[in-house]
């Protein structure tokens, strides 16, 4: 009799714990599905209308910039006759080394691969860019 009284008690308990979670996890999704982002709005007979504001043309340009810069990283580590380019992901750095030998023409490469790939300045690659112009022998 106490045997089947404590299975009956252990079921009890089970399925309270179980609606306890259950109601739980309702109560925490019941936000989810609202406020994720702009919705659009749909005037009297007529089409959607998004309520994002477009990025004028000062804010479009730093997002096409940072769009080029990104794709960059994809690239690296990239060797040129006199110039070597690595992306440092744990510092967000772009590290470039120059060939001592020949540092104008490194710096005119550089600058050409740059803007091959639509980056017009290496200014674009923000304040984590560093130049090294350093011996043959390294990188």
């Amino acid at each position: 009799m106490k045997k089947h009284l404590f299975i009956y008690a252990l079921i009890i308990v089970s399925f309270l714990i179980l609606v306890f979670f259950v109601c739980i996890n309702l109560f925490k999704n019941s936000g989810t599905g609202q406020n994720q982002g702009p919705t659009p709005t749909v005037p009297k007979g007529g089409e959607a209308v998004s309520t994002v504001e477009k990025p004028n043309a000062e804010e479009q340009k730093i997002i096409d910039q940072n769009r080029l810069v990104g794709s960059l990283t994809g690239e690296l580590p990239y060797k040129g006759y006199n110039f070597t380019l690595y992306y440092s992901y744990s510092t967000d750095t772009f590290i470039a080394y120059i060939n001592p030998k020949n540092t104008n023409a490194g710096e005119r490469e550089l600058a050409v691969f740059l803007a091959n790939r639509g980056i017009k300045d290496k200014a674009w690659l923000g304040k984590f860019f560093e130049t090294y112009i350093l011996p043959a022998s390294t990188p």
